[in-house]
């Protein structure tokens, strides 16, 4: 772990075979970011950092679903 401190990268091997890194952590560290860059994943373009604007409702909730029981009724 010293070494990893040090800003070293340790590779752990099981029987030749790599299994996991460990690697230095600095309070910067962003795991999403770093996943980005490695193209691991991608960052959804309209996120839940900016949810969609609030639309006016016609009606409650509640009068829509008693209009909706009372169309289904009628059918």
């Amino acid at each position: 772990m010293s070494r990893a401190e040090q800003g070293h990268r340790i590779e752990i091997t099981k029987r030749g075979r790599l299994v996991a890194m460990l690697s230095p952590a600095s309070a910067g560290d962003d795991p999403l970011a770093e996943m980005e860059r490695a193209g691991r994943v991608t960052r959804a373009v309209n996120g839940w950092e900016q949810p969609p604007p609030r639309r006016e409702a016609d009606a409650s909730t509640t009068e829509t679903i008693q209009s909706m029981r009372d169309r289904d009724a009628a059918r």
